[in-house]
């Protein structure tokens, strides 16, 4: 990385390369760390000054050299504050050098992360499901025809109506014509049955996948960091079986 000034502001491409850290995860550290505040200018352009590195230098040491999970690491800055953290950071002139290479695989703590997101999807799905029902509560109340006021004066007086004369009608019943029932059609013998399954239900796999309507925008770096992590794992296994 060009050496600048101590007070210059770097491009997320320039502390990718001085962290030794893909832009996507920087991007994906933000979103757990809310300390992280880089400037954004015009098209979206991230400047991140010198505390905004030195942060992401402290949280890289905790997590790719110590050993920390993302939830451990949260909860040392709520404890001991963000320039803890940030003291802990390499010197913004030094190429950080990552204890593990491309080729090998990249620790993440996606269970915690998993149990998160489903316990906040959890409560999205509450306040929907509240809201939904004071909505209808509202619109029965909108649709129930207002009682009509009675007058204690005509209900003090009735009026004597005269009697109708009685009049006899004689119905006759139409007789009920017996359709032919349809023949229904059997299935070839063999066929497969069809099934119907729910689109909204849960596909088998390892992860929980959902149907595409049901993610959000914001889940897409959770989805980049699960492909990439699953992406050296694959070459890991490939390399173990071609070594034996």
């Amino acid at each position: 990385m060009e050496k600048k000034a101590p007070d210059a502001f770097r491009t997320i491409s320039e502390v990718s390369e001085w962290l030794d850290t893909p832009t996507y995860v920087l991007r994906f550290w933000e979103s757990r760390f809310p300390q992280i505040k880089p400037v954004k200018r015009a098209g979206g352009r991230r400047y991140y000054r010198p505390e905004d590195m030195a942060l992401l230098g402290g949280i890289k040491k905790l997590l790719h050299f110590e050993g920390h999970t993302i939830k451990g690491v949260q909860n040392l800055i709520k404890d001991k504050g963000a320039k803890y953290v940030a003291d802990l950071s390499p010197s913004l002139n030094e190429k950080v050098v990552s204890p593990v290479s491309a080729d090998q695989e990249v620790t993440i703590d996606l269970a915690s992360l998993a149990a998160e997101d489903e316990k906040k999807a959890r409560q999205q799905r509450r306040k929907k499901r509240r809201e939904g029902q004071t909505r209808l509560k509202l619109q029965e109340a909108n649709k129930a025809p207002a009682k009509a006021t009675k007058d204690p004066a005509k209900e003090a007086a009735p009026t004597e109506k005269p009697e109708a004369p009685e009049v006899t009608v004689t119905l006759h019943k139409k007789a009920k014509i017996d359709k032919p029932a349809a023949p229904k059609e059997s299935a070839p013998k063999g066929a497969p049955k069809a099934i119907k399954i729910p689109k909204d239900r849960l596909l088998p796999g390892p992860f929980g996948i959902k149907p595409v309507r049901s993610y959000e925008p914001e889940d897409l770096q959770k989805i980049e960091m699960l492909y990439y992590s699953l992406k050296m794992v694959r070459n890991n296994m490939k390399r173990t079986h071609a070594d034996a």
